[in-house]
This record gives C-alpha cells, sequence and structure tokens, in this order.
C-alpha cells in the first residue's frame, strides 16, 4: 500500500498534503454517507485484489468474500450505516490487513481510509510513535464517521418537511376564503396565522408598555424581553385591514396587515396604524 503518502498525512498534515489527497492517492478509497454498501467493498478490492476481496449477495443479505471466506454484514438498513459494512470490511480481511480512516478527510459527506498490509502500521509506530492514531483512526463497530452528515441531512428534511406543510395549510387557507398573506405568530407548537389563535394557546409576546426587545440568547435574555404567554381571550373585529409594504434592506420587500386601529411602533412610539400609512 502507500507507505510514502502515509508518512506524509501522518508527519505533515499540511495544506499541500491535504490537497494531493483530495485529488487523488493510490491504497486511499473515499466513501459518501449515502454510498452503496457493496461499493464500499468493491472500492476496497480495488486496493487489494479483486482476487482477494469481493462483495456477495446471498439471498437478501450482503457477504465480505475475503480468499473464499463469506462474512455477513448485519445491515440495519438505517442511513449512515456505512460504518456498520467497513467495520465488517475490517473483521474479514484482518490481519492480513487493517484499514484506517484517514482524520484530516473528516467534515463532509465523504471521508477517506487507506488499507495496510500487516506490519506497515507496527512500523509506522516505531516511526512516529503517538502520531500513527491521531492521523489514521482505526475502524471499529463503535466507529461513527457518518454521524454528523446524517444529522444535518435529517435537520434538512425536517425543515423542507415543515415548510411543505406551510405551503399545504396556506393554499388550503386560501381555498377556503382565507387570507392570502396571513399574519404569522410564534406559538409554542409554531407558527399560526393569527386567525387561528385560540383561548389557551401560548404565543410569543412581550408587554404593552415596553418597545419590541432585542432578542437576546440565554444567559443575556432579561425577564421583560420575549417569552411565552397564554391568550386569555380573543377579539374579532369585522373592519377593513391595513397594509404595509415593509422594505427590509436584508430581504426585500415584504407585506404587513393590520387592523385599522392596531397599534405600530414607528421611530421610537406607538402610533395608530392610520397614522403611520403613509410612512
Amino acid at each position: 500500500m502507500n507507505k510514502k503518502f502515509a508518512r506524509k498525512i501522518i508527519g505533515d498534515p499540511s495544506l499541500q498534503t491535504l490537497e494531493q489527497l483530495f485529488a487523488g492517492v493510490d491504497g486511499v478509497f473515499w466513501v459518501d454517507w449515502r454510498e452503496a454498501d457493496e461499493d464500499i467493498i468493491r472500492s476496497a478490492a480495488q486496493i487489494i485484489g479483486d482476487g482477494e476481496l469481493s462483495a456477495a449477495w446471498v439471498g437478501d443479505k450482503l457477504h465480505v468474500k475475503f480468499r473464499g471466506k463469506l462474512t455477513e454484514v448485519p445491515l440495519k438498513l438505517e442511513p449512515g450505516e456505512q460504518y456498520i459494512t467497513l467495520a465488517t470490511l475490517q473483521e474479514a480481511i484482518g490481519p492480513t490487513y487493517e484499514i484506517r480512516h484517514i482524520t484530516a478527510s473528516s467534515g463532509g459527506d465523504t471521508t477517506a481510509f487507506m488499507i495496510f498490509k500487516e506490519g506497515t502500521l507496527t512500523e509506522l509506530e516505531a516511526e512516529f510513535h503517538g502520531k500513527v492514531i491521531d492521523a489514521l483512526q482505526t475502524v471499529e463497530r463503535g466507529s461513527a464517521f457518518f454521524i454528523q452528515a446524517v444529522q444535518e441531512q435529517t435537520t434538512m428534511r425536517l425543515a423542507r418537511e415543515a415548510k411543505g406543510k406551510e405551503r399545504a395549510a396556506e393554499q388550503a387557507r386560501i381555498a377556503a376564503g382565507g387570507p392570502q398573506f396571513p399574519t404569522l405568530v410564534h406559538t409554542k407548537d409554531g407558527l399560526k396565522s393569527v386567525e387561528e389563535i385560540r383561548v389557551g394557546d401560548w404565543v410569543l409576546s412581550h408587554p404593552e408598555n415596553q418597545p419590541p426587545p432585542i432578542r437576546r440568547q440565554a444567559p443575556w435574555r432579561l425577564e421583560h424581553e420575549y417569552t411565552y404567554r397564554q391568550v386569555r381571550n380573543v377579539l374579532i373585529r369585522d373592519k377593513p385591514v391595513t397594509y404595509f409594504n415593509i422594505l427590509f434592506a436584508a430581504t426585500g420587500p415584504e407585506s404587513l396587515k393590520v387592523a385599522p386601529d392596531q397599534l405600530v411602533w414607528v421611530a421610537g412610539q406607538w402610533l395608530g396604524s392610520h397614522r403611520t400609512a403613509t410612512r
């Protein structure tokens, strides 16, 4: 395997060394958190040799075939479990070969691994001592190389689903004759249009005798700042509404819909919306 590059990644993990890694290095294979598990085995086989190592399916179970011996990969069919295939691969080919994760390749959806012949890592450890394990991590059952990527993708998926539900609710509201641009209110159950607020809901608000506070994170949050308070009464007024077109520097123009006598905080004072329409 590529002992020369291994010495570089252990002894000189510089930007130039990383650029060489990303450009492609013999003896290194890359694994993406969405990688097909059999392709991981095939990538390793290209380094070790197809005659020794291959992926094999027995029924619906994936196996590592090394020198004629089959080792089942106990997949759970969950996102990010490529580490199970890598660990099984290591168990199947060891101690003849050893897979190590290149620590410097971490941080993205794809990460790099090297394969060493038996005895090579012993030589490197004698040369670099404790630096080897820092640069080249062992591959074991408990390794979680892809957990961060899976968590990030899960967060993005949940955000997309939440956005899709909001769009569906908006379309249903319009179809039912509701407002096209509802005023949204933060509640403990998420965003709701002001028309959906009912007695007993918890809404994010602040005292009426205070100006809108600046949102700050704990531990700097003050007692009078935004907090959830329970709705005790709901007033419904059958009056025309006032629309404001507000130009935000960061996001561009947005519409704000308020009742004719709604108070609006303008230039340090509360004014009725009918007095702010031309401001």
